[in-house]
């Protein structure tokens, strides 16, 4: 399984700072051992915000039977609702 990293900008400081974030396509998944290594990436995304993350897979499981995205990407973001952080996908292989 390969994940691939990048940044993005972020959308409401676009000239402040970037985002890491990271994306693989959802058809390479097929271990327990591949969902594993998305958490524990996912788990680096948070730790990088100096925040804890409790996700497993389960978790995993249930946000990519509801993305619909063939190449699903992660990144963390502030909420500026609730000034959370919070985990967000988006569709990695939308062509710029």
């Amino acid at each position: 399984m390969k994940i691939e990293l990048q940044f993005l900008q972020d959308p409401y400081e676009p000239y402040e700072h970037e985002n890491l974030a990271f994306s693989f396509w959802k058809r390479d998944i097929k271990t327990d051992t591949d969902k594993k290594k998305i958490v524990s990436m996912i788990h680096h995304l948070y730790h990088m915000c100096c925040v804890e993350s409790g996700m497993d897979v389960k978790d995993l499981d249930e946000i990519l039977a509801n993305t619909t995205y063939a190449k699903v990407g992660f990144t963390i973001g502030i909420n500026l609702e609730s000034s959370n952080y919070s985990l967000y996908t988006y569709n990695a292989n939308k062509k710029n």
